[in-house]
């Protein structure tokens, strides 16, 4: 295997076209920015349960969350890159009611503590 077929299988397995591309968005990450995930996070509607495109597409968990914040109920379904840390961050959404974990390898039981009363926490494995 050539050092250019390996940095493309590196580049599609981080969801990138190609080395360049990855580069490029590695570049473009300030220097103290700690809340970019490694892989994409896509956020589906589940308004239109046939629509299969991602309503919004981003690798800043700031971004997600900024995007999140108006709703109250949300649902992470087979998302194995999220962990503890990244859903107990839900807990600062001002509106959210109710979430639901299903499938996710990387979030235990143990991040239901992270949320108050007021927010009811479905796991599920």
């Amino acid at each position: 295997m050539t050092l250019a077929e390996a940095q493309h299988l590196v580049a599609r397995f981080q969801g990138f076209d190609n080395w360049q591309a990855l580069t490029a968005f590695a570049l473009s990450v300030p220097p103290k920015k700690t809340t970019t995930v490694a892989k994409s996070i896509r956020l589906y509607s589940s308004a239109d349960s046939e629509h299969r495109e991602a309503d919004f597409t981003s690798r800043d968990w700031d971004e997600v969350l900024a995007l999140l914040a108006p709703l109250e109920e949300i649902t992470f379904d087979s998302c194995a890159g999220l962990s503890n840390a990244g859903i107990a961050a839900l807990a600062r959404l001002p509106r959210l009611r109710e979430l639901r974990v299903e499938s996710m390898p990387n979030v235990t039981r143990e991040v239901t503590s992270a949320f108050g009363s007021g927010v009811r926490v479905r796991y599920g494995t």
